[in-house]
């Protein structure tokens, strides 16, 4: 009777320890997966283009310099995409869109080097007559006033009639016609 009970005994000694030990594992994986599941959610939102997203992960093990590293790296990637960003603007200002079509209609990264195709075009120069001797009797200011008129006069002309500027050569223009 005496080892009955101390066999019960220790079957609900057992028992409780291996419910609490059950529990504890429990938690303690809650506590593990929860961060890296946040960490999987911020990821997701951060490829959706959220670039402003940062991982709010708060804790001072490997997963918390996880999440830091995640967040420099999306710092990071932030910055990449504003210079990227700022260099296609940049781009579009000396390059019209309307010659990336005819160039690259399938896109600017798709440009194949050697590949060439023939079209029709009408090609205009343009200049102002006399612009030398003209020139000469004004200021660098002046100048400059003088062609911001002309050519931005030019410009909204050219593109009312279809064409775009290939090409600045001090007061000339190459304009092409598709």
């Amino acid at each position: 009777e005496a080892v009955a009970a101390a066999v019960r005994t220790a079957l609900l000694i057992g028992g409780l320890a291996l419910l609490l030990g059950l529990g504890g594992a429990f938690v303690m994986a809650r506590r593990m997966t929860a961060p890296v599941e946040r960490l999987r959610a911020s990821a997701a939102q951060i490829a959706a283009g959220d670039l402003e997203h940062r991982a709010d992960v708060q804790r001072a093990d490997e997963i918390g310099a996880l999440a830091v590293s995640f967040n420099e790296m999306t710092h990071a990637l932030q910055g990449s995409f504003n210079t990227l960003r700022k260099t296609a603007e940049s781009f579009e200002r000396f390059v019209p869109e309307k010659f990336l079509r005819v160039v690259a209609p399938e896109g600017i990264e798709n440009i194949q080097v050697g590949v060439a195709a023939r079209r029709n075009m009408t090609i205009l120069f343009s200049d102002i007559r006399g612009y030398t001797k003209l020139s000469e009797n004004m200021s660098p200011e002046e100048i400059f006033a003088l062609l911001n008129v002309y050519l931005g006069r030019m410009g909204r002309v050219i593109d009312k009639h279809g064409g775009f500027i290939d090409k600045f050569i001090g007061d000339a223009m190459m304009i092409l016609f598709d």
